[in-house]
């Protein structure tokens, strides 16, 4: 099952660095014009900025200024942005220190770290990432705000779900679930149940990379039970698209439909480009459930008929539903690289192909009793061997009444008088063994 996701970029978390700094300083003129007129070197020399925004911290520092916490959140900033990731780590520590003093308000300081972390979250560069979290976390138990370490923790877990490193992400989990358990922090009852929602998409996405469908069933039916959070729609999106994948290893073909409509309705209300995955999903379901609606007959999706992203499906299922054999394994071919160029997808195209052409074989053994395997299978333009397949699947599914003449390569078709007669005698057979056995 593929976990593309887990790969995008979390545009829907990120929010502007955010210049908060006016809202709790006390008038200091001289500090005060060192501080703007650094920040106004800032775009043309980045370097001259940061060296005259750690001055500032020098010369405030000692006094527990809130002028020191201001310069260094700007100069943080500024050398994350010159990557220079190793001298911001080091500052970033002493952020953390200056976040206990006493000029510091709690609610100004949760603020600025939660920025700082937020903004650092869209580096690319893992080992970074890592050593930064485990000093913010380190960094939180001392703090004991369990709002701002709920907030980060999520963060965390992000990050180690997209590495795929399972061990640290399922210890965080823990931490998290006794977090939100515990009634008596400052996590309000519906905050709770949103961050629980949280936690679920995650898991979600983890069992859903790991095919854990037993544990993923779990915590998708424990997450649709959640009825008053209010989640970011891409949470809601997360989870409906796996739950779709679920249903898609099932064979629920309607089920997932459902979720995979579910699903792009969310990403599209978020804005995010995994809206174009998930309708392929939606396209995919659709024929494998073998609707005679159109996915793109729904105003919500039509508007992306025409997607390049999305072209390659639309073409696909109006092929499909014509019954058009030829023209859906053209597509197939044509748009080789558009369609499977995809993990989730590819794996269902043999079921799609095996589908069609079981429609398609349900009509043309209609007006026969008796018809040749290798007459279907030249209307059909495959060999023998798929047809036989494809009527067997029939017979098993019970949606055609017949038999195979394996040896002669004849479909005969039976009504019921016949099967019962067929049974009887082969159970009248068998009987007749067993008394000669004894």
């Amino acid at each position: 099952m593929t976990d593309d996701f887990m790969l995008e970029d979390d545009e829907d978390y990120e929010f502007e660095f955010e210049d908060d700094d006016d809202e709790m300083v006390e008038p200091d003129v001289d500090v005060e014009n060192s501080y703007y007129n650094s920040k106004a070197l800032k775009e043309d020399n980045a370097g001259a900025a940061v060296k005259s925004f750690i001055e500032i911290v020098d010369k405030c520092k000692s006094e527990k200024n809130e002028w020191a916490f201001k310069s260094l959140k700007q100069a943080l900033k500024i050398m994350f942005r010159m990557n220079q990731l190793d001298e911001m780590l080091k500052y970033y520590q002493q952020l953390l220190e200056y976040a206990e003093w006493p000029s510091i308000t709690r609610n100004y300081a949760e603020k600025s770290i939660f920025n700082i972390v937020d903004y650092t979250s869209s580096s690319s560069n893992a080992q970074f990432l890592e050593t930064f979290y485990e000093i913010t976390t380190q960094a939180l138990q001392k703090l004991n705000n369990e709002r701002l370490t709920m907030k980060t923790l999520m963060h965390v877990a992000r990050f180690f779900l997209s590495q795929k490193n399972y061990v640290k992400f399922k210890s965080l989990l823990r931490q998290m679930h006794l977090l939100l358990s515990n009634e008596n922090t400052s996590v309000t009852d519906q905050n709770r149940e949103t961050h629980l929602l949280e936690l679920y998409s995650l898991e979600i996405q983890m069992y859903s990379s790991l095919e854990d469908n037993k544990r993923l069933k779990e915590i998708y039916q424990s997450s649709l039970r959640i009825k008053t959070a209010i989640p970011h729609p891409k949470i809601m999106g997360i989870i409906r698209e796996c739950g779709g994948k679920m249903h898609m290893q099932e064979g629920q073909w309607s089920e997932a439909q459902t979720n995979f409509f579910e699903s792009f309705k969310c990403y599209d209300e978020a804005g995010s480009t995994a809206r174009e995955r998930v309708l392929k999903y939606l396209v995919l379901s659709n024929m494998l459930c073998e609707s005679e609606i159109n996915p793109f007959d729904s105003p919500e999706t039509q508007p992306y008929k025409e997607n390049p992203h999305v072209i390659a499906m639309t073409k696909l299922v109006e092929a499909y539903q014509k019954r058009d054999i030829k023209e859906v394994e053209n597509l197939l071919h044509e748009h080789r690289q558009d369609i499977m160029e995809d993990d989730f997808i590819r794996q269902y195209v043999d079921k799609i192909l095996y589908s069609i052409r079981s429609q398609v074989l349900l009509e043309m053994i209609q007006p026969y009793t008796t018809v040749q395997l290798s007459l279907l299978a030249e209307k059909l333009g495959v060999t023998t061997d798929i047809v036989e397949q494809s009527l067997i699947g029939l017979i098993m599914d019970g949606r055609i009444q017949g038999k195979l003449d394996m040896i002669h390569e004849i479909y005969i078709k039976q009504n019921q008088l016949t099967i019962l007669s067929d049974t009887l005698t082969k159970n009248a057979k068998n009987i007749w063994s067993e008394i000669a056995k004894n």
